[in-house]
Parts: C-alpha cells; sequence; structure tokens
C-alpha cells in the first residue's frame, strides 16, 4: 500500500539517516538563502544564486568524477564574464537615477507617438478604502 515505503525506510537506518541530513541541509539552506537576502541585495542574491549551479558541477567532478560537457562548460563561462561584469559595471538603480519627463509640447509629442490607449497618459486614481487607513 502507500505506507511501503515508509516502512521500508524505518528498516533502514542509514536511508532514514539519509533522509534525516538531507532535510537538514535543505532546512539550512533556505535559512541561509533568507539571511543573504538581509545581507545583500536582491541583484547580487541573485548573482549568488546563479554561480550556484556551475559550483555544485565542479564540487560533483572533484568529488565524485562525473563528466561535464561541451554546453556546461560554455554555461559557466558565460556566467563567470556575467558575473565579473556586473561586478566591474553593474550598480543598482536608486531612486535618484530616474529621469522625470518634462512637460515641453516637444516631449508632449514623443509621447504621445506611444500612446496606444488615446487617452494621453491621462489616468485616472480612485482611492480604494482599506482596514490599514483607520490605523496610520
Amino acid at each position: 500500500g502507500p505506507i511501503e515505503p515508509l516502512r521500508n525506510l524505518l528498516k533502514s537506518p542509514s536511508a532514514f539517516l539519509a533522509v534525516i541530513a538531507s532535510s537538514v541541509l535543505a532546512c539550512s539552506y533556505n535559512l541561509l538563502a533568507f539571511k543573504m537576502l538581509q545581507v545583500l541585495s536582491p541583484v547580487g542574491a541573485m548573482v549568488v544564486h546563479t554561480l550556484k549551479t556551475p559550483a555544485m558541477l565542479l564540487i560533483s567532478f572533484m568529488l565524485f568524477g562525473n563528466q561535464i560537457g561541451i554546453m556546461q562548460i560554455i554555461g559557466f563561462v558565460v556566467i563567470t564574464v556575467g558575473v565579473h561584469y556586473y561586478k566591474k559595471y553593474g550598480r543598482e538603480i536608486k531612486d535618484d537615477d530616474y529621469v522625470v519627463v518634462g512637460s515641453s509640447p516637444k516631449d508632449k509629442r514623443e509621447l504621445d507617438e506611444f500612446d496606444l490607449e488615446g487617452d494621453h497618459g491621462e489616468v485616472e486614481v480612485k482611492s480604494v478604502p482599506s482596514e490599514l487607513d483607520d490605523s496610520i
């Protein structure tokens, strides 16, 4: 029945220990990922997560002798070059970096070229009552 795999797991102490160890490692990984987001920016965390796959490939090659294909090597090089260029030239966009578009007639004509809805960029803003409004 459906409980049979669980019975077999409990009969083998080494398999049960492997499942427990795997669970602890997975939990630790998730906790460290959340801690990393507190320390790094979201973009920095993305870079670290991107490097995780090549690191796993290299570790499996060194520990278990698993073969690495040419496409994996090319992917590793692309990721490494991308991380290098991000570290050297990349920066996060801050609120101060945004440019406010003026309201001169020339700017208005340029914006109208992209106005697919024909409302000339006018947006109706509606206030939605919320329970949070009372607490502020």
